[in-house]
């Protein structure tokens, strides 16, 4: 027995070797100053630049084609993504061919006028289409000598348009439209026009950075390669082991294996459902678990804390220790890591909040109580294109036997899945007193505890009921439904799945939002939205209480 297990077995505490940063601070605006960059888009928006780049009658006899797109910028701790805002569809006359492609004055300038509007965050990027010369389809598309030296060019005008701050970048994709190279420039723009033309503010000083990868957000999630791909979901080079993964490789195989233990996790909320389910995915193979809880562990949560002891309730150990804990003891994958922070979702200031992590992440599991920050992830989710899977249980009972109405349910949002507001498992007038009113108390409200101020006297609980057993069935329905968004394993589900366990009876919700919803405006809004977020008052007083009164 290793000394984690030893520890684990006796109830101490383990220690690990991974990186716990007590705070998130930093954030990283450039592309320079973070470990990753990605391109992120939609699946509707995929099928349009298909239409455009490859589809399209009136180019079908050129060599090259193009598009410009309106970019915005997602940052978080450690990966910029750029997202793809607007395609401007070209009209005739637009883009010039002769062997390349060459964009119009009027064209780009409509760009940067469509950019203004969105924000001071947005950008552009340009994109043109290779022929595949080599029938090599497992080759990457790289630009030609050409392609750089009109991209320094144009872009730096664009910068000096827009601000430095602005993304700007290219892509070439080939005509598969499977392989890409995406290629972000960063600036330093003359602030003066005795400046322009000095060696400093010239075109040939680009900073330039290759993305690591291409996601692509909607009924599913696919990452496609580049040609600097390393890992996402897409990696090729992710490691797999025959000797713990055997059972899972002989039903996705090893490719589907790779895309598992390349995926980087969130995981909001580490109680007793989310304690399972960091379990659940370290052993279904995932490569990264980032765990986000600020709770401690109190002896009312013992009948259905995973992994939690006495001890740890006597200490009120942070619940994401024994989270961390659970997801090392059963990690599967070669190399595999787990990030914990003892945060708030909702929280605005960063020495206390994490959401700017989460931004970090290929997939966000939701396993949290309260509907402020079930809106806070609804809106990541479409802003950012960082999808949220959302587990959960609501357990009515008569006389001490569960009703039909009772149920545990998994759900998706994100693009091309129904947001959360429409499927009723947030209002706007919930999520503000929750984000208002530090007593608020009632079923579910966010981050009180058993034994806080406001529960119930007598059972230390102002939660609804739960059980260990229901908690099960729901982590099973995550892991699931994230196999399946990422594999396609169970026929692609969209929606809300519900299984009541009264009636020992499966049930479908609601497969798309209703029209005008205002969740589907924010789509890759990026930066330029605001999240619903504040000081969050439970947390504070989780804090205060910890420290004598005074908030640390």
């Amino acid at each position: 027995m290793d000394e984690a297990s030893a520890a684990y077995a006796s109830g101490g505490a383990v220690t690990m070797s991974t990186n716990r940063p007590d705070r998130l601070t930093d954030r990283n605006y450039s592309l320079q100053s973070a470990d990753g960059f990605h391109l992120a888009l939609t699946e509707e928006q995929q099928t349009e630049l298909e239409r455009i780049l490859f589809e399209d009658a009136r180019t079908e006899h050129e060599w090259e084609r193009g598009v410009i797109c309106v970019i915005t910028r997602s940052s978080g701790q450690n990966r910029v993504s750029f997202l793809v805002h607007d395609i401007l569809d070209p009209a005739d006359g637009d883009i010039n061919y002769g062997g390349s492609v060459q964009f119009d004055a009027d064209y780009r300038y409509e760009a940067v006028a469509r950019a203004r509007e969105v924000g001071d965050a947005a950008g552009l990027l340009y994109i043109h289409t290779h022929p595949n010369l080599t029938g090599d389809e497992t080759a990457f598309p790289n630009p030609s000598v050409g392609d750089l030296n009109t991209a320094e060019k144009d872009l730096f005008e664009d910068a000096n348009r827009l601000g430095d701050e602005a993304p700007l970048g290219i892509a070439i994709v080939k005509d598969t439209s499977r392989q890409w190279r995406v290629i972000g420039y960063e600036f330093d723009t003359p602030d003066t026009a005795d400046d322009v033309g000095k060696a400093a503010y010239s075109p040939s000083s680009a900073r330039t950075f290759d993305a690591d990868c291409v996601r692509v957000v909607g009924k599913s999630l696919r990452e496609y390669p580049t040609s600097k791909k390393t890992d996402g979901a897409a990696g090729a080079a992710a490691a797999i082991s025959p000797d713990t993964q055997d059972s899972t490789i002989e039903l996705w195989g090893e490719d589907g294996q790779r895309q598992l233990n390349s995926l980087r996790v969130g995981l909001v909320g580490a109680g007793g459902g989310g304690s399972i389910l960091a379990e659940h995915l370290a052993r279904m193979g995932i490569g990264e678990l980032v765990v986000i809880d600020f709770d401690r562990v109190e002896p009312a949560n013992l009948n259905r804390a995973q992994g939690a002891s006495r001890a740890d309730a006597d200490a009120r150990r942070p619940k994401v220790d024994i989270a961390e804990r659970l997801a090392q003891l059963g990690g599967t994958a070669p190399g595999f890591s787990v990030d914990v922070y003892e945060a708030s979702v909702v929280e605005a200031r960063p020495q206390y909040g994490a959401i700017d992590r989460l931004l970090d992440c290929d997939v966000v599991i939701h396993a949290a109580e309260g509907e402020w920050p079930t809106r806070v992830l609804d809106e990541m989710a479409h802003a950012h294109l960082v999808p949220v899977i959302s587990g959960g249980s609501h357990l009515h009972n008569t006389g001490g036997v569960l009703d039909e109405n009772a149920y545990a349910q998994a759900t998706i949002a994100g693009p091309g899945q129904p947001c959360q507001n429409c499927a009723r498992h947030w209002r706007e007038t919930a999520a503000n007193d929750e984000m208002n009113n530090p007593d608020a108390t009632g079923p579910g409200d966010y981050g009180l505890d058993e034994g806080a101020e406001g529960a119930d006297e007598t059972t230390g609980e102002d939660r609804e009921p739960s059980t260990n057993s229901v908690n099960l069935i729901v982590a099973g329905m995550v892991t699931l439904r994230l196999q399946d968004y990422v594999l396609g394993v169970a026929g692609g589900q969209r929606g809300i799945r519900r299984f009541m366990p009264g009636t020992w009876s499966m049930e479908e919700g609601i497969s798309s939002c209703k029209p005008g919803c205002p969740m589907k405006s924010l789509l890759a809004d990026g930066d330029t939205h605001q999240l619903t977020l504040s000081n969050d008052p439970k947390y504070a007083k989780i804090r205060r209480d910890l420290n004598g009164g005074d908030e640390q």
